[in-house]
């Protein structure tokens, strides 16, 4: 390197300020700096520009530490005893938060990781130019949203300090349109109330009550498949905006409500307040035995105490009150079961309103929607509800040994009853054609959390490497929505280039499944979709993260139900099994084997789940 400055670029945004603060800098040009963008798509637009960079890549350790310490830091933290104060009317406190806390951490981890690697390569750099992040903290988000954000720059300024070494923060100029967005909110968002109230109050006027009540933080497209086989039951959802979705004559059909939390919200008891000043009290004390959190050679105890902080803070002034609020809602609505989307969250209500149902003995119910990792740094360890509806025998054993207390009922997926009934079956390629289809699922890009975009580009290089030894082979690849798309596009042009693409963001799989030979997939539910329409999948583990989570799939893989690949050598070899009929249809008879035996994945998922529903609010629980 030469030059005693290194500008650091998190977003693509930042690439437009480079020059206007090199213009307004002269002394950072004379001094030289060298570039380094931390995502693919700036490394694009740098390029495109004639800017000189060294890639982010090089600086990533690509190891699981992130990932295992946020989860053994978040344990040690809120799981010692000395937070036994942080607990209120039954509700413990330190459960709301663990998941807030573990994101945020993992986030901080990932980006100390590149940081502190930054800094050993160029032990002489004098300053660390880091631009800030241009998002706005959301007006509803979790408790940890606004340290996220500023998480890399917070880094920088940590490990810089330690290093020696000054940190320069630039002012980065936001567009008009972010900086009105709080104020068009919150006008919106009285607007929509009024007519939300006027809703419920007619539908509370002209919808005879039914005899069971659900009430339901959950979207109601998870709902109805199985709602709609209780004829008996009225719904009331948290989630205001579904009222949007359900359409007018289900609302009218399940006596449909929309409400927050805070509907019967009263005013702060004398429980509340001392509550208040003993957690503020207590926290002064345990705040001073937070111990120094070494990753990498630096301390980030100064990061983890702030948002500390921000946690015992955002208790004391929001999630007291929701405690309370949520005793009122369900004291008023009287519900017969607490439906919840999951108690792993980010958003403290949802653990909220389970805590307090299994306070008052009333039946709280998550239905599983995912796959769920259980080895070091998980994230899907400790669910809240009192019921969970699971997919089959396979993730009760795994719940079990994970040492979760809800009690599992082996339920299926409504949301893959579609599948017991549809007609995506079979090889679509000529018999006795070399031509293939293969259908590949995009991993989705969440820096800190799952898969950066390099990640991404090594994992569509690999197929791309592996298919192009197949003259015959095509692909279609499903992203997931329209989230960043240009990037998708850009990386899988060039990651796969010779190999006829299609790429496909609107749209349920189900139709594509048809289409297809077999599937490449990362650690996705699409792959048990695909394998109940009788495809072969390959399951490719490029990142480490993606090969510790192919650990949720190693029943299957030992089955010979389903193959595994963690580099390109072996997913050239894969595909070249997949190349004959004989052996994709051995897997799918495998794997269609499997999922009888383990899963209950035979179209009847809704029925068993309202049946639960039903058991649940007459209090025979199972």
């Amino acid at each position: 390197m030469r030059g005693r400055n290194i500008l650091l670029l998190s977003e693509l945004k930042h690439v437009d300020a480079v020059a206007p603060f090199l213009s307004a800098h002269p002394e950072i040009r004379e001094g030289g700096y060298l570039v380094i963008p931390l995502d693919l798509e700036i490394e694009y637009v740098l390029t495109t520009r004639g800017i000189p960079f060294e890639s982010g890549r090089t600086f990533r350790s690509g190891d699981a530490d992130p990932m295992i310490v946020s989860e053994e830091w978040s344990r040690a933290l809120l799981e010692d005893e000395q937070w036994g104060f942080f607990r209120y009317r039954k509700v413990v406190l330190s459960q709301l938060y663990f998941h807030p806390l573990q994101v945020y951490l993992m986030s901080v981890l990932y980006c100390a990781d590149i940081v502190s690697n930054i800094v050993s390569r160029y032990p002489h750099a004098e300053r660390l130019i880091v631009f800030p992040s241009t998002y706005l903290t959301p007006s509803t988000g979790f408790s940890l949203e606004s340290h996220r954000i500023r998480a890399f720059v917070d880094v920088v300024s940590t490990i810089g300090a330690q290093s020696n070494k000054e940190v320069r923060i630039p002012e980065v100029t936001m567009a008009a349109h972010q900086l009105t967005h709080t104020a068009s909110f919150a006008g919106k968002r009285f607007l929509f109330g009024v007519g939300i109230s006027l809703l419920n109050a007619l539908v509370a006027v002209f919808c005879r009550p039914r005899r069971i009540r659900i009430l339901a933080s959950d979207y109601w497209r998870n709902l109805a498949p199985y709602v709609k086989h209780l004829d008996s039951a009225e719904v009331v959802l948290i989630d205001r905006k579904e009222a949007l979705r359900a359409g007018l004559a289900n609302v009218a059909r399940f006596r449909m409500r929309f409400l927050h939390l805070d509907a019967y919200a009263q005013e702060n008891s004398l429980e509340q307040e001392e509550a208040r000043s003993r957690i503020a009290r207590e926290w002064q004390t345990v705040r001073s035995s937070v111990p120094a959190l070494v990753f990498r050679g630096f301390s980030l105890r100064s990061l983890v105490l702030d948002a500390l902080e921000s946690i015992v803070d955002d208790a004391l002034e929001k999630s007291l009150k929701d405690i309370d609020d949520a005793y009122a809602l369900v004291a008023r609505l009287k519900p017969d079961v607490v439906e919840l989307r999951t108690t792993i969250s980010i958003q403290t209500h949802v653990g909220i309103l389970a805590q307090v149902a299994r306070t008052l003995s009333i039946p709280s119910l998550e239905m599983q929607h995912g796959l769920e990792y259980y080895g070091p740094g998980s994230m899907d360890r400790y669910h809240r509800a009192a019921y969970m509806g699971v997919y089959g025998r396979i993730t009760q054993q795994e719940l079990r040994t994970a040492g979760d207390y809800t009690t599992t009922i082996a339920i299926g997926s409504p949301r893959f009853d579609v599948y017991a009934v549809s007609d995506t079956g079979g090889a679509p390629s000529v018999p006795g054609s070399e031509n293939l289809v293969f259908l590949c699922i995009a991993p989705a890009v969440v820096p800190g959390m799952a898969t950066d975009t390099y990640d991404v580009e090594e994992y569509f290089q690999s197929i791309g490497t592996a298919l192009r030894k197949f003259p015959h082979a095509s692909a279609v690849v499903k992203l997931r929505g329209s989230y960043r798309e240009s990037f998708y596009r850009s990386t899988i042009a060039a990651a796969c280039s010779g190999v006829p693409i299609t790429i496909v963001t609107a749209g349920s799989l189900e139709g594509l499944y048809a289409m297809a030979d077999a599937v490449i997939s990362c650690n996705s539910t699409a792959i048990l979709e695909a394998m109940q329409c009788g495809k072969p999948v390959v399951y490719l583990g490029i990142s480490l993260r993606e090969r510790m989570t192919s650990q949720c799939f190693s029943h299957v893989v030992e089955e010979g139900a389903m193959r595994l690949a963690t580099n390109t050598e072996e997913l050239e070899k894969v595909l070249q099994g997949l190349s004959l009929a004989t052996e994709r249809g051995q897997i799918a008879h495998k794997a269609t084997a499997l999922l009888e035996r383990e899963y209950s994945f035979d179209g009847k998922a809704s029925e068993r789940a309202a049946a639960l529903i039903t058991t649940l609010a007459s209090r025979q629980l199972p």
